[in-house]
């Protein structure tokens, strides 16, 4: 065998021929074809092959020495039959050859048809899973714009989250600030409001007092009124007697006006003790009064401090 196939010429050919002639070997199509390393068809050997013989047969042939045509013709005749025996053969050889070949190339091409058949499918079927594939990632990205826009509001949300929290935690600082505020007002409140009770108990215990006093000085003017009526009364009696003497006359008028001007400043003391239980009354409204808006601004910022707890706990 040679080192390397060849292409198939006629040179090559007619090398391998006679190099298989030299040791002895009819050379064949199979026989060429497989010194070549099996390479080369049969039917590009088949001629070079047949012009190979026809070269060795025709310089045989001029190599015979000179005689007649009936001799030569004599002498050559059985070698004729034997080479068309050979010949016949050797054709029926390559012929089965040629066939075996045939069928070998028919199930070769059948295969490759088969497989060409096969990859048509896989080809159609990779197709299909590409389409899919590509339908898949058209997918993929619509659902990836999708996220991103998603991804983009959320963003936003929580950029705005942030600046809501920022608002709140300011609003609650000012809410705390207010809520000291609130406290220390309430506070002031309480003790304001503690003082109104204190004050509005104190007018509530000078006006008992006063309305004390002033029944003491009632009864005491109405005793003072039924003396004063009982000594006019008296005055009148003796004024009537004619046996009172200038004296006696002069005396009773002294008591009568004694008792008078006690009488008036009875009167007067009620009077003043009238104006006192007035003023006590007075100052006992003003009392009541500022316990009134004591209550009601401790009423605003007890609601005030719920609110801003409530609102707080939100």
């Amino acid at each position: 065998m040679i080192d390397k196939p060849e292409k198939i010429t006629q040179e090559l050919v007619f090398d391998l021929a006679d190099r298989l002639t030299a040791q002895g070997v009819d050379p064949t199509n199979l026989r060429i074809r497989e010194l070549n390393g099996n390479r080369g068809s049969l039917t590009s050997i088949t001629p070079l092959l047949k012009a190979w013989r026809e070269q060795r047969t025709s310089q045989a042939i001029e190599s015979l020495p000179d005689m007649p045509t009936d001799r030569l013709l004599g002498l050559l005749q059985p070698v004729w039959a034997e080479l068309a025996r050979e010949a016949q053969a050797l054709f029926k050889a390559e012929q089965t050859a040629f066939d075996d070949a045939k069928k070998r190339h028919d199930a070769e091409v059948t295969g490759y048809i088969d497989e060409i058949d096969r990859q048509s499918n896989e080809i159609e079927s990779v197709n299909l899973t590409l389409s899919r594939a590509i339908e898949e990632n058209q997918d993929l990205r619509q659902q990836l714009a999708a996220f991103s826009e998603r991804e983009r509001q959320q963003v936003a949300q929580i950029s705005s989250l942030q600046h809501d929290i920022q608002l709140l935690k300011s609003a609650a600082d000012e809410s705390n600030r207010v809520n000291a505020t609130l406290k220390a007002e309430l506070a002031a409140a309480k003790i304001e409001l503690a003082l109104a009770k204190e004050s509005l108990t104190l007018a509530k215990e000078a006006e008992q007092e006063k309305a004390v006093d002033l029944r003491v000085a009632e009864n005491q003017l109405n005793g003072l009124k039924e003396q004063l009526g009982f000594a006019n009364q008296q005055i009148a009696d003796l004024k009537r007697s004619l046996d009172l003497s200038a004296l006696t006359n002069t005396e009773l008028e002294q008591k009568n006006a004694v008792l008078t001007n006690t009488a008036n400043n009875a009167e007067r003391n009620l009077a003043e003790l009238k104006v006192s239980l007035l003023n006590a009354s007075e100052q006992l409204a003003q009392a009541n009064s500022r316990a009134d808006i004591a209550e009601g601004k401790l009423s605003a910022l007890t609601l005030n401090a719920a609110q801003q707890k409530h609102g707080k706990s939100k």
